[in-house]
C-alpha cells in the first residue's frame, strides 16, 4: 500500500509561525507602498488639473483628463514604478 503525499508533510509550527510573520510583514510594506503611490497619483492629477485649467484650451472634462494622462510627468510617474 502507498502511502499518500500528506503524510510527507512536515508540521513544524515554529517554520509555520516564521513564515506567516515573513509574509505579514512583506504584505504590510508593499500596502504601504501601493497607498504611497495612490497619493502621489492624487498630487500629480491635482498638480496637472490646476495647470492644465489655468492654461485653458480644452473642450471638455474627457480632454481635460486626456491632457493629464498623456502629460510628460504622469508618464514618469509610470515609469518609475514600473514591473519589470
Amino acid at each position: 500500500m502507498k502511502m499518500s503525499d500528506i503524510y510527507l508533510i512536515e508540521f513544524e509550527p515554529n517554520k509555520l509561525s516564521y513564515q506567516q510573520e515573513e509574509l505579514g510583514i512583506t504584505f504590510a510594506d508593499l500596502d504601504t507602498a501601493v497607498e504611497l503611490m495612490k497619493k502621489e497619483e492624487k498630487m500629480i492629477v491635482a498638480e496637472l488639473t490646476v495647470y492644465y485649467t489655468r492654461k485653458g484650451g480644452y473642450k471638455n472634462m474627457t480632454e481635460l483628463n486626456g491632457l493629464i494622462y498623456s502629460d510628460t510627468k504622469f508618464k514618469d510617474y509610470f515609469d518609475r514604478y514600473e514591473m519589470t
